[in-house]
């Protein structure tokens, strides 16, 4: 609420100070960390965070809790499958249990995700993300690790360079 309400040259300040990057803002590359691999890595984080920040509005969309429920439900399930395919284990593994052992855990997976059946006993079922939901994975999704994220990253512009015929190198996020 503060963020919403406070002037932004303030905020910036603020929220750059607290991350202690008071050089890096001012164009000086170091002197805010005894590394430039750290300076680089809290940079992201803090960059990241701001995207999050300014990005996530499913709080301020919904009309109700249900709704805000089938959005969480959607979102999880989407990201853990992004791009591969994932047995039910490994899907229940990268969600966060109270969601996936709520009764309707299953129904939403069946909603959003294929199921391909083993094709021998020593194979497991595979789900995969249906493709009309590809168009909603968020690189910057709070809940997917550092390394998820450059792998979701590297999928959606391997896409993108597939569908507009382009350049890897053109895409970008």
């Amino acid at each position: 609420f503060s963020m919403a309400m406070c002037n932004p040259d303030e905020l910036m300040v603020t929220y750059l100070s607290r991350w202690g990057l008071k050089h890096w803002a001012n164009g000086v590359p170091m002197y805010d960390y005894p590394d430039t691999e750290t300076t680089v890595a809290v940079v992201n984080e803090c960059i990241l965070l701001l995207i999050q920040l300014l990005t996530e509005v499913r709080p301020l969309v919904m009309k109700s809790s249900k709704e805000g429920f089938e959005r969480t439900f959607k979102s999880e399930i989407i990201h853990a499958l992004c791009f591969d395919t994932c047995s039910y284990a490994q899907i229940v593994n990268c969600i966060p249990e109270h969601i996936t052992k709520h009764p309707s855990f299953d129904i939403y997976l069946e909603k959003y995700a294929n199921y391909t059946s083993p094709v021998s006993l020593t194979d497991n079922g595979v789900f995969v993300l249906k493709e009309k939901y590809k168009d909603e994975i968020d690189p910057y999704y709070i809940g997917l690790s550092s390394s998820r994220r450059y792998d979701v990253e590297k999928n959606i512009r391997l896409n993108m360079a597939n569908l507009k015929k382009m350049k890897y190198e053109d895409t970008f996020v």
